[in-house]
């Protein structure tokens, strides 16, 4: 009678396969960042995050964005990096991540969408994800084209300029209009016939609250923003600066070591923010000068200033009756 011997083997671990593919991910990641196709790197860094979620693969999507000039998805993945990380991250990684965060914050706007819920958002081809969305919309300073769809339907198309600190909305509606609806000229009509004949009269308004006796706000307003992003600007630029002569310093007749590749777009960056700060700040300051003489003056005495908000620095306006 002969003795029958069952072994038993295991089957290898479910994370054990996401862990490697992970892994290789990761590896497909670091060959597109050396060779400079960032947005590839990117996309394989989030697949590796998806595979095998880490806080430390934040710090790799947030590099490859910067480097793409994807600079509110770079923003968000640093911020997760340190939130994820916490203690772990060693104090000096910490430092120069929190000084990036501060440096990103003065480079990105926040987009704000109005549609149906479940409408995806597309910048410049980058799909966004799909209303309502966790947390501020954050997208790099410049001109974007933006697409609004809903269970691929189009229901906004629009170019954007986003601007440092400030928040552009997208007004899709409640989407598609109805095929019945008043054409604007109709709509234009039923205006006119309404406000033509009103059936009470219109009493005065009190004095003080004339369009005459209004200050000078928006004049301040202007001027104010525009004083302060231009000193926006010329901060960055002198540090810009600063880091470019510390790099040629390590560079010999202008040829840098590809390890310095990455401190060579953060200066490229930093003066592509400055022209930007200088260009809409001296915009802002044209616009205050214009309505110096345009608005009316008044009584009220405005006063503008600049202080510290959650984002970064915020234009706060008061004023005295």
């Amino acid at each position: 009678m002969g003795l029958l011997l069952a072994i038993t083997v295991p089957a290898r671990p479910v994370w054990a396969d996401e862990e490697a593919d992970a892994k290789a991910l990761y590896k497909e990641g670091v060959l597109h960042f050396e060779a400079g196709r960032y947005e590839e790197a990117s996309k394989a860094f989030r697949a590796a995050y998806d595979a095998k979620p880490s806080w430390k693969l934040q710090y790799n999507i947030g590099q490859s964005e910067a480097a793409a000039r994807r600079y509110g998805l770079a923003l968000d993945a640093f911020e997760k990096y340190l939130a994820g990380g916490g203690d772990e991250i060693l104090a000096k990684r910490r430092e120069e991540m929190l000084a990036e965060v501060q440096r990103l914050r003065l480079m990105v706007g926040v987009v704000e969408v109005k549609a149906p819920a479940g409408s995806e958002l597309v910048i410049d081809g980058y799909s966004h994800g799909t209303t309502p969305f966790p947390g501020p919309m954050r997208v790099a300073v410049g001109e974007h084209v933006a697409v609004v769809q809903h269970e691929g339907e189009v229901l906004l198309r629009q170019q954007i300029n986003v601007a440092g600190g400030m928040t552009t909305v997208l007004d899709a509606g409640d989407g598609p209009a109805p095929a019945a609806a008043a054409t604007p000229a109709a709509k234009t009509e039923v205006a006119k016939t309404e406000t033509a004949q009103p059936t009470e009269p219109v009493a005065a308004p009190p004095k003080g609250e004339t369009g005459d006796k209004k200050g000078r706000v928006w004049t301040w307003v202007a001027l104010g923003a525009g004083a302060a992003i231009v000193a926006g600007g010329a901060i960055t630029g002198g540090i810009s600066m600063r880091r470019e002569k510390d790099l040629e310093s390590k560079c010999e007749d202008k040829l840098c070591p590809e390890k310095y590749e990455g401190d060579a777009d953060s200066i490229r960056a930093m003066n592509l923010t400055a022209d930007i700060l200088y260009g809409v700040g001296a915009a802002a300051i044209i616009t205050g000068i214009v309505l110096f003489f345009v608005e009316p003056r008044g009584e009220k005495e405005t006063t503008v200033a600049l202080v510290p908000g959650g984002d970064g620095l915020v234009l706060s306006a008061s004023g005295r009756f």
